[in-house]
């Protein structure tokens, strides 16, 4: 192999700028130098933090590359990091979780719950027959109170309020309550426009990262957009407080310990015995997995 000149002893930086970097790395492309660790030809534009170049502007353009690359790695995540910090910006305060938690501002009703107030509210299937009345007026809060403008079901036990043809007449029964469609009445209390999301999950169960990433992307920007989402499952304590949870670690970056505490702080607003939320431990560990992926990013 040919000798090539000594690696300079000393490089000034500046010696390249960002056009001269440009036009370096078009000179070089595609030549060959020798790399330490092979003591073989390899062409610059493939192995540019293991090549030792054979001038002063080639040790200049590849000492900028190795920065660039080593501030790429530091930062990887750190972006979408950033963007959700600055987007917090717009949303509430989130309330702190102490003191009596039926005082709190998470407090609503016996049937939902704050977990950002004015953003993001979990609860149970609005519509019940038996309770026909007090649901009505449970609804009419939800619309003209609360202002909830995005209503997401997370039931496989009923059709979508969009489909009101697959509704049987007297509404469905599940586990011996009958849920009654409540898209036309809530249609009936609004003076803005309401959406209605139908995300079915089997009760108990747990769906897959991929599938929670996609809905909790999703609820995050109608979030930003100024939409106020209702999660509702329907007993309000499994499905609902899981996807409500990975929302809540979206929008505000907490971490899953806070995540929970959050969640049980709310679901305890609503005067309910001191059962854990999420329902289940497979719940409560995929919803610690996902806040600890989105923390990672």
């Amino acid at each position: 192999m040919a000798a090539l000149p000594a690696w300079p002893s000393a490089v000034a930086p500046h010696a390249v700028g960002a056009t001269g970097l440009h036009g370096a790395l078009e000179r070089w492309r595609g030549r060959s130098y020798w790399t330490p660790s092979r003591s073989s030809h390899l062409p610059c534009a493939y192995r540019p933090h293991a090549l030792l170049v054979a001038s002063p502007a080639g040790a200049a353009c590849l000492a900028l590359v190795c920065a660039s690359l080593a501030s790429l790695r530091r930062s990887k995540g750190s972006l979408d990091r950033r963007r959700r910090r600055c987007a917090c910006a717009a949303l509430p305060k989130l309330p702190p979780v102490e003191g009596r938690a039926e005082q709190s501002p998470l407090a609503f009703s016996d049937m939902a719950n704050w977990l950002s107030p004015g953003t993001l509210m979990v609860g149970r299937y609005p519509m019940l027959e038996k309770n026909k009345d007090a649901c009505r007026r449970h609804l009419r809060r939800l619309v003209t109170e609360a202002k909830i403008s995005t209503f997401v079901c997370v039931q496989s036990e009923v059709p979508s309020q969009l489909d009101m043809k697959r509704w049987p007449p007297g509404g469905v029964d599940v586990r011996r309550r009958r849920c009654l469609p409540y898209a036309p009445l809530a249609r009936q209390f609004a003076k803005h426009k309401l959406h209605f999301l139908h995300e079915p999950m089997e009760d108990l169960a747990t769906p897959g990262h991929e599938r929670l990433e996609t809905l909790s992307q999703d609820l995050e920007a109608r979030a930003h957009k100024g939409e106020r989402i209702l999660v509702h499952c329907m007993g309000g304590r499994g499905r609902s407080n899981l996807v409500a949870g990975c929302v809540l670690a979206r929008l505000y970056g907490l971490p899953a310990e806070e995540v929970l505490q959050r969640l049980q702080f709310g679901y305890d607003a609503r005067n309910y015995d001191n059962c854990l939320v999420p329902e289940t431990s497979r719940q409560r560990e995929l919803l610690m997995s996902f806040c600890h992926r989105a923390a990672d990013g």
